[in-house]
């Protein structure tokens, strides 16, 4: 795992949340990493103690193209 920054939790920030603030989406695989890189988070409930430094890794994907669909054909 590559540590690309951290980011001081600020009160009542949600996992999700910090996700899609720092990574851009919540989804595809983020929140896992996020819970992944910060051992213990998840059992904390749904918002995140104020003040904790989270570790926000590097997520290498390459991002996914879907193909070209055209509806009048």
């Amino acid at each position: 795992m590559t540590i690309a920054q951290t980011r001081t939790v600020q009160e009542e920030d949600r996992l999700d949340v910090v996700a899609k603030a720092m990574l851009g989406t919540e989804g595809g695989g983020n929140l896992e990493a996020l819970l992944k890189a910060n051992p213990g988070l998840a059992a904390g409930g749904l918002f995140l103690p104020a003040g904790r430094v989270l570790i926000v890794p590097a997520i290498d994907r390459e991002p996914t193209v879907l193909p070209s669909i055209n509806p009048w054909e």
